[in-house]
């Protein structure tokens, strides 16, 4: 990924809400089916094929929650300093992003990467104090946004 992790998304809340509007290639939605089937690695293959062919803002809402992913991914395997970079850099991106977007509910995954990395930093130098935290299937609701037809003729 190009941006350097201290990198903010680069996009005004108009564009990313306008991006949000908008519904998920099929490469997306592999992976957020990937990731409620809990195959993180996977998940990240998926959203990272999507990432690559997105310019715009919902490119960054892909690499949030791929970004969840590697999160979960490295603290399965017990790689708590991993973990607590890419949390970290997780909640960077997520933030950016509005409750809803796409028809992806981003406020249970924002709160639970939020106590990860909390159970992470609690558990800091050695972490083996580290307790587990689970996290949700994401909600994703294909139909959404709606398109609504006009009732005037």
């Amino acid at each position: 990924m190009s941006h350097a992790a201290s990198d903010a998304p680069p996009w005004s809340t108009t564009q990313i809400l306008d991006a949000c509007s908008h519904p998920l290639p099929a490469e997306a939605v592999k992976g957020i089916t990937c990731f409620n089937s809990g195959e993180y690695f996977e998940a990240h293959e998926w959203l990272e094929i999507a990432w690559r062919a997105e310019s715009g803002p919902q490119r960054d809402l892909y690499r949030a929650i791929l970004l969840a992913a590697v999160a979960l991914y490295h603290t399965r395997r017990s790689n708590y300093p991993g973990a607590l970079k890419v949390a970290h850099r997780c909640l960077r991106w997520l933030n950016a992003f509005p409750a809803t977007c796409s028809g992806v509910q981003l406020v249970r995954l924002r709160l639970e990467i939020e106590a990860l990395l909390k159970n992470l930093q609690a558990s800091e130098p050695d972490f083996t104090n580290f307790r587990p935290v689970s996290v949700s299937p994401l909600e994703y609701d294909p139909s959404w946004p709606v398109i609504r037809q006009s009732t005037s003729e």
